[in-house]
């Protein structure tokens, strides 16, 4: 026989067995069951069943644990790690890119990350952008003159040879 039974109202920190509009076998008993602390809690009188505690994900700190009757709170990312609020994950701190599709993130620059690893997630279609100048002196009285071939290339040459330095610190040097 099908047929309907009231819902069952429970304490914070309890959640009914079976929840409100729920399907149960026979005369199985509904009866108020306490929330796992660490993986879930309910933190209101209610015929709902008990809230999965929510995650921090990876490289973030957990601020407070979830417990029966409250959700986990969730702290700050890992050094070298930021928040970003369009995935709602931490992201490792990345290098610059030259063509201004990213910048420096506060916190990168906060944990004290080296000036090239400061700026939002790094993508892969991009070279980084080098924090140092480059001066290249052979063995002539005057230095080379640098040439920008690109934004991310540039040459010194002289009479004796020249020095090719690519953003990514790849040097060349030829003769």
């Amino acid at each position: 026989m099908i047929g309907c039974k009231d819902c069952l109202w429970c304490s914070i920190g309890f959640g009914p067995s079976v929840t409100c509009g729920g399907s149960v076998i026979g005369n199985t008993p509904i009866r108020c069951v306490k929330c796992l602390p660490g993986t879930s809690y309910s933190s209101e009188y209610s015929a709902n069943g008990c809230t999965d505690c929510s995650k921090c994900g990876p490289h973030r700190t957990i601020a407070r644990d979830c417990t029966g009757i409250s959700d986990r709170k969730c702290g700050d990312c890992d050094k070298g790690f930021y928040f970003d609020s369009t995935t709602s994950m931490c992201q490792r701190c990345s290098y610059c890119c030259s063509d201004g599709q990213n910048f420096p993130m506060k916190k990168c620059i906060a944990d004290g990350m080296p000036t090239n690893q400061q700026c939002s997630y790094g993508r892969s279609d991009c070279l980084p952008v080098t924090a140092r100048t480059t001066m290249f002196q052979t063995n002539e009285t005057e230095p080379t003159r640098p040439t920008m071939i690109n934004s991310t290339t540039t040459k010194f040459e002289n009479g004796s040879g020249m020095l090719v330095v690519y953003s990514a610190g790849i040097y060349i040097v030829c003769k």
